[in-house]
């Protein structure tokens, strides 16, 4: 539970033992995912985000604790406070208000582990899958194009989502979704107008920008989140301009480098056609055939092949509009939309029946 995509699909890439997880953005969407769950379709444990917009973390516990007082599941379910904001007394604030434990940002996953450990009931607990667990690690070839990036640690943003570079990809391009839908709400005069959703957006970039490698972002941002809170006006004026054009530049920046390994690639398979190499299939060919794959796995709810997938449609070039289509899939299969992630690859006319 997370209200910035960045957080959510570096926490699903995370998450091991071939879990299923269920993301949602909103406390109300938690709400009603837990309270329709029955059975064995039940959670066994919740990681929650602290700050978030109309409805705080603090706020979604409360109202899961209160769901049907008589069936003692809403009461004892594992709830793990998820927070940027680390500071002294902050788990004792989160124990008192219905959680359970609490887990810092960006995301240890040597602790993480040990509250799943601590958590997870010992009969479900299983071994990694290695064919499920995440592609070859390639840092190398992900520095070399990403390196030069002012203010990007490529090698501290890959530990931090997971390792690889098809996985710390996937996070960057969605970083840049978040950043660019959120740049509007960055400046002096928004801050005035709502300072409360203001502090709500800066936080999310703050804790965001960590997990990318983005250090020095984070930090502005959350000096920005400490002045919102203290009211001081004077500072938000002065420096919120300046780091909404380091996010913008930030983005910008990353896009580019990403998209030089697609340009890198297409000017590869454009050789080796000329060469006469011709024993594999087209370009649309394989997009084809990758999609009627994800589509797939899309029904059949099959999180970890879907992932894998869109790694690999992510990994060769792609024209606009599939590239569109291919992020939009991405998008709703980051909050479990199958159906209508399904929807979207049957629509854009790419998959051949």
């Amino acid at each position: 539970m997370d209200d910035i995509n960045t957080n959510l699909k570096v926490a699903e890439g995370l998450l091991p033992y071939g879990m299923r997880v269920k993301l949602c953005g909103v406390g109300r969407e938690a709400i009603e995912s837990i309270s329709a769950a029955a059975g064995e379709e039940r959670y066994d444990v919740v990681l929650m985000d602290h700050m978030m917009p109309e409805m705080d973390g603090i706020e979604t516990v409360a109202r899961i604790r209160a769901l049907q007082r008589e069936d003692a599941y809403y009461k004892n379910v594992p709830i793990i406070a998820l927070t940027a904001n680390a500071v002294s007394g902050t788990k004792e604030m989160f124990l008192e208000n219905g959680f359970d434990d609490f887990l810092s940002k960006p995301i240890d996953t040597v602790q993480l582990n040990a509250l799943l450990e601590k958590w997870i009931p010992k009969e479900k607990r299983r071994a990694a899958d290695k064919k499920t667990s995440g592609q070859s690690v390639t840092a190398l070839s992900a520095s070399k194009i990403l390196s030069e990036i002012n203010g990007l640690d490529t090698k501290k943003g890959m530990i931090t989502t997971g390792g690889t570079e098809a996985g710390y990809r996937r996070v960057l391009e969605q970083y840049c979704r978040d950043a660019n839908a959120r740049s509007e709400f960055l400046t002096a005069s928004r801050a005035e107008s709502d300072l409360k959703d203001f502090i709500t957006q800066v936080h999310a970039l703050k804790s965001a920008s960590a997990s990318i490698g983005a250090a020095g972002l984070s930090g502005e941002a959350g000096e920005l989140e400490d002045a919102g809170r203290r009211g001081d006006a004077a500072f938000i004026r002065e420096r919120a301009g300046a780091f909404r054009d380091n996010l913008v530049n930030l983005t910008l920046s990353i896009t580019a480098a990403l998209n030089e390994k697609g340009e890198k690639a297409a000017r590869e398979d454009d050789e080796t056609d000329k060469a006469g190499k011709t024993g594999k299939k087209s370009p649309d060919e394989k997009i084809s055939r990758l999609l009627s794959r994800l589509r797939e796995a899309l029904e059949a709810e099959d999180v970890w092949a879907a992932d894998a997938i869109l790694a690999e449609l992510l990994s060769i070039p792609l024209n606009n509009e599939i590239s569109e289509t291919v992020s939009r899939v991405s998008d709703m299969a980051l909050i479990s939309e199958f159906a209508e992630a399904v929807k979207v690859i049957d629509g854009s006319g790419i998959v051949k029946n």
